[in-house]
């Protein structure tokens, strides 16, 4: 295999999911990784980003996601793998604004174009690319996110009398509004893995929500968390993939997520789900769980069947063919 290369966006805090997936399959296949020096906040750092990567030496070039705008001054010469994980960047923005075009043209439709090969992380965002321009077909390719085998199964005795959940991700698409009007009048804990927003203080305090908030920690943290919960929420209203599915299959905890596209695809038979945007549904599902035992031992336990999908060896080899393709 000719030298490949992969390409990391420079460093967010909060925003890691990307890099957990790649730091395993460079790993796997004993790849090389670069970071790009500056984060996509202005035009000049995105220039800079740009002539950063065209002296990068390599002979394949993987954009592992974020800065997908920093190919389009290579060389026709070298072979170029993007992946794009999502279109949440066009999903937030009004398609009467500049900012929306700007995206649209530069983070999605060009750098498609002049990749040689696109992979994507489901079918949702496929057909979400599709819509951009239909000329990619021949060169998309799905290749599911791995599962991090530092995730383990560890079994835990069900808290039915106060039970723990976890909600991971408190962006706009996280859905942690309807989540906490969905458990007002639940005797829970709520465990919140990401930075809160001041609205979002402010609505857990009005209806009084017992909780604890933890941001910026180390996956050994994350982890933890994980271990402590009874049940994981993940109700959003929009992913492109959706890790924390498999992370609490992975754990052996009884999942709730949406019954919308990625997250049917994601979580097979192993997820209990719900209408996202309905808070009822959410607390039917919890109510339901905290009081049907048998019913949270067979999502869990088809939620472990369905990691088999997910293994990394797979997942990285599919990878390698891509490079060798190429």
């Amino acid at each position: 295999m000719k030298k490949t290369v992969l390409i990391y966006r420079k460093d967010r805090a909060n925003f890691k999911s990307i890099e957990k997936v790649f730091d395993a399959i460079t790993q796997e296949l004993l790849l090389d990784k670069v970071k790009l020096p500056q984060h996509s906040t202005s035009i000049l750092n995105v220039l800079k980003n740009i002539f950063f990567l065209r002296n990068v030496e390599s002979d394949i070039i993987h954009i592992t996601g974020d800065a997908h705008y920093s190919i389009l001054c290579l060389p026709k010469y070298k072979k170029v793998v993007l992946t794009i994980h999502d279109c949440v960047l066009l999903h937030r923005l009004s398609k009467y604004t500049l900012k929306y075009w700007v995206y649209y043209f530069f983070w999605y439709k060009l750098p498609m174009i002049r990749a040689d090969v696109i992979t994507t992380i489901s079918e949702k965002t496929k057909q979400d690319l599709l819509k951009i321009s239909e000329k990619i077909t021949d060169k998309i390719k799905i290749i599911y996110n791995p599962i991090d085998n530092e995730f383990d199964k560890i079994e835990k005795g069900f808290n039915t009398a106060y039970p723990i959940l976890l909600q991971v991700g408190t962006g706009f698409n996280k859905n942690l509004e309807n989540i906490i009007h969905a458990i007002a009048s639940i005797k829970c804990k709520l465990i919140i893995v990401g930075k809160l927003c001041r609205s979002q203080e402010q609505l857990l305090n009005q209806f009084h929500i017992d909780y604890d908030n933890f941001f910026d920690i180390d996956k050994s943290i994350l982890i933890e968390k994980y271990i402590e919960s009874d049940i994981v929420l993940f109700a959003s209203t929009y992913e492109g993939f959706g890790l924390p599915i498999l992370e609490a299959q992975s754990i052996g905890r009884v999942l709730i997520t949406s019954k919308i596209s990625p997250m049917i695809e994601i979580a097979g038979e192993g997820a209990y789900f719900v209408d996202p945007f309905d808070p009822n549904s959410i607390r039917k599902a919890i109510l339901e769980l905290l009081n049907n035992d048998s019913l949270r031992e067979k999502l869990i336990t088809h939620g472990y069947s369905n990691l088999i999908r997910f293994e990394l060896s797979s997942i990285a080899q599919q990878y390698a063919a891509i490079y060798n393709y190429i």
